[in-house]
């Protein structure tokens, strides 16, 4: 794929109206489209095209988006195709479900056609940006104990490659290169996968994340190489101190807090006028309410 070729898009819908609203304004965009009507219909175009990428909806009847997004993803010749979800379907969990099985992004209907073309775009930057040759890339990262292998797109933490999918890739190497650095969901929406700082949402971030953790710590629980923190900013670990120690310092540290905060009270309470007590005990309050 080049700058300089119509890219070719499959949509998948079972409405009628809504595929050819969507085929008009890809094609006034510069898109080759094709349109299928059931996630049957749409697998088997899939397959006899090769899109450069799939605009999925996901209520169909029979096959739905979800088992049609499984079957690209567990095909060898159609696992790196690009598949952008577009569907009513809006609550977080439904995100989940559309990201788990595989798709590079997730847009809720009603949509704006702007951000619709821009998404698509974003996406498909990504995907000519790792079809560049391996002589113009770095081969490997290395960071602890995690090499990153640019040639084979797997990551290993010393139990072997494990693949990746193109967005896990593009997240870790963009971690990987800036190792004990935090960024905000918006940060990554916009450096790692080109969004406008105004579209996108931190689920998908929170989504890619926790699947990427999955793939590349030893034990997810403890977060040894990519950490989420609880504002949802993200970061690749640097240091060998774990994401667990910290979390007991806090907690031995605001156990001590809140003793002294009830011995300091109980003192004031025994050898000082009442209005000290009150105010002691607004300040005991307080310090329990802030922690």
């Amino acid at each position: 794929m080049g700058d300089n070729i119509k890219h070719h898009i499959l949509v998948i819908d079972d409405e009628k109206i809504v595929a050819g609203s969507i085929e008009r304004t890809l094609r006034a965009h510069d898109f080759n489209v094709a349109v299928a009507t059931s996630g049957v219909e749409g697998l088997n175009a899939a397959r006899r095209h090769r899109p450069d990428l799939v605009v999925l909806d996901v209520l169909m009847p029979g096959m739905d988006g979800f088992e049609v997004c499984r079957q690209i993803r567990a095909d060898p010749l159609l696992n790196e195709m690009p598949i952008l979800f577009l569907t009513a379907r809006s609550k977080p969990e439904d995100r989940v479900l559309g990201l788990r099985a595989g798709a590079d992004d997730y847009l809720t209907k009603p949509f704006n056609v702007d951000e619709l073309v821009l998404r698509i775009r974003a996406i498909l930057r990504r995907v000519i940006a790792k079809q560049i040759p391996a002589a113009m890339t770095s081969n490997k990262l290395n960071v602890r104990s995690l090499i990153l292998d640019c040639e084979s797109f797997t990551a290993d933490n010393g139990t072997g490659p494990v693949p990746l999918t193109p967005v896990q890739f593009d997240l870790l190497y963009f971690l990987m290169s800036r190792p004990g650095e935090v960024f905000s969901p918006a940060k990554l929406l916009h450096d790692v996968w080109d969004y406008p700082f105004d579209a996108g949402s931190p689920d998908l971030v929170r989504v890619h994340v926790k699947n990427l953790r999955e793939k590349i710590e030893p034990d997810p629980a403890l977060s040894l190489f990519v950490t989420i923190q609880a504002s949802l900013r993200a970061h690749f670990a640097k240091q060998s101190r774990s994401h667990f120690e910290i979390a007991s310092s806090q907690r031995t540290l605001l156990a001590m807090t809140k003793w002294l905060s009830c011995y300091t009270l109980q003192l004031l309470m025994q050898s000082r006028p009442a209005w000290i007590s009150i105010l002691a005990g607004f300040y005991f309050l307080a310090t329990l309410y802030r922690f």
